[in-house]
């Protein structure tokens, strides 16, 4: 008895060129998911962790402002330091989430960025709106504000509220002080008149 085999049972072992090509779409497919995962659950919640403690923003603006003020950690010098863009910032976030820094063990990097890796693509919180914060938008933003206001400082509306009211008094002391001063010109021109008149009247009547 002869036996038949198909001839699509006579398939080569190795992998073909194309089945690699399939899988690295598959993966790339699965990156391209992940992200649009992260655009999904951020929309629905844009309460934004601070980056070094429990407090809860609802902006990222708020929360870098937070940082500054908070913890002596201004973002936006150090980006600029470190050159961060859209991606390393990404990596950065991820970094800083997964470890846990401190804000003075962050400024203490000056160089070499740890986080420059793919291994920091991936998002550490799915829910993160950090990650898909624009932050080469804010950058800019913040290069304008600092640019146009170099020669003003911003301080809170009730110190400022302070400094008028102790501006508009000292005006006021001012001005009364000013009208002290007129008030004794005008009595100093009366007396010396008067002391004119005296001694013109003292010689007027003297004998000789």
């Amino acid at each position: 008895m002869t036996t038949i085999m198909n001839s699509s049972a006579l398939v080569n072992e190795e992998e073909s060129p194309e089945s690699t090509d399939t899988m690295e779409g598959v993966e790339e497919s699965e990156s391209d998911e992940e992200w649009e995962n992260i655009d999904e659950a951020v929309s629905f919640s844009y309460q934004t962790l601070c980056l070094f403690c429990t407090e809860v923003f609802n902006s990222a603006e708020l929360m870098f402002a937070h940082c500054e003020t908070g913890h002596i950690f201004d973002a936006f010098n150090f980006f600029k330091k470190m050159n961060v863009n859209a991606i390393s910032y990404i990596q950065f976030i991820n970094f800083i989430r997964k470890h846990k820094l401190s804000p003075s063990a962050v400024m203490h990097i000056s160089t070499a960025c740890p986080w420059s890796t793919d291994f920091y693509m991936k998002p550490f919180d799915l829910n993160d709106p950090l990650l898909v914060f624009d932050i080469e938008g804010y950058m800019e933003e913040k290069e304008n504000e600092r640019t146009d206001g170099k020669d003003s400082v911003t301080i809170p509306n009730s110190e400022f509220q302070t400094l008028m009211q102790e501006l508009t008094s000292q005006t006021e002391r001012l001005k009364n002080a000013y009208d002290r001063i007129d008030r004794m010109k005008i009595l100093w021109v009366g007396v010396i008149d008067w002391l004119v008149s005296w001694v013109g009247c003292r010689f007027v009547l003297s004998p000789e």
